[in-house]
C-alpha cells in the first residue's frame, strides 16, 4: 500500500499548495471502470534445464469494478485527479487488477467551463493478482509508471461533475508463477498492462 499512500499524500499536498494561489473545489465521488489485463507474451521456463520458451500473442483478461475519485478544480481549465479501483477479471476469475492513478488534467471547456474533452498525465501504480490455479502457484506483482488519458467532463450548475474517459496505465506488470505438483520445475513470466474505461460521478463542493 506504499504507493497508494504516496499518491494520496501528493495529492494533500497538491491541495494545500494551490489553496495558497488560487480558490480551488474539492470533489469526491464514486466510479465504475471496465478494464483489461493484456499481455502480448509468454515465456515458460524449465527450472531443471534452464530451457525457455517465449509463446507471442495477445491475450486479454476484462471485468468490471466499482471505484473512487476525487480531486481538485485548480482553475477554469486545470484540475488534479486522484482515482482507485480494484477488481477481478470474469474472463478466467484468476486475476485481479489494483489500480491507483493521480494525473494533471486540462479541460479545453468546448461548452463552458469544465464542460468538455479533456487530457491528461500523471503517474499510477498497478498490482496485479493471481489465484493459485489447480497448475499455478498464487502470486502478486506490482509497477509504478506513466498514465495517459482522455475523456469528458461536465459540470452541472448543482456541483455535480460527471465524467466518461479512458486511462491507459504505460507501465508493465510481471506476472511470475510457479507450476506445482508435475509442472513444479516450471516457471511462467507472463508480462501484462492494465487499461479501463470509465464513468464517474462526483460532487464538486
Amino acid at each position: 500500500m506504499e504507493m497508494e499512500k504516496i499518491l494520496l499524500t501528493s495529492l494533500i499536498i497538491a491541495l494545500s499548495s494551490a489553496s495558497a494561489t488560487a480558490e480551488v473545489r474539492p470533489y469526491i465521488g464514486m466510479s465504475i471502470n471496465n478494464f483489461s489485463i493484456v499481455t502480448d507474451e509468454i515465456i515458460g521456463k524449465n527450472l531443471a534445464t534452464g530451457i525457455s520458451e517465449k509463446f507471442q500473442g495477445d491475450t486479454q483478461d476484462t471485468g468490471v469494478a466499482a471505484g473512487f475519485t476525487a480531486g481538485i478544480l485548480m482553475s477554469d481549465n486545470g484540475r488534479i485527479n486522484f482515482s482507485h479501483f480494484s477488481g477481478e477479471e470474469k474472463d478466467s476469475e484468476v486475476f485481479t487488477a489494483t489500480v491507483t492513478s493521480l494525473s494533471y488534467d486540462y479541460s479545453f471547456n468546448g461548452s463552458g467551463v469544465h464542460r468538455g474533452w479533456f487530457l491528461g498525465a500523471g503517474i499510477s501504480s498497478v498490482e496485479i493478482e493471481a489465484a493459485e490455479t489447480e497448475f499455478l502457484t498464487s502470486g502478486t506483482a506490482k509497477s509504478t509508471g506513466l498514465l495517459l488519458r482522455g475523456g469528458y467532463e461536465y459540470l452541472f450548475d448543482n456541483n455535480f461533475l460527471i465524467e466518461t474517459g479512458y486511462n491507459a496505465n504505460l507501465t508493465e506488470v510481471d506476472i511470475k508463477l510457479n507450476g506445482k505438483g508435475l509442472t513444479s520445475d516450471v516457471e511462467i513470466l507472463a508480462p501484462a498492462t492494465v487499461s479501463n474505461f470509465y464513468l464517474s460521478v462526483n460532487y464538486a463542493f
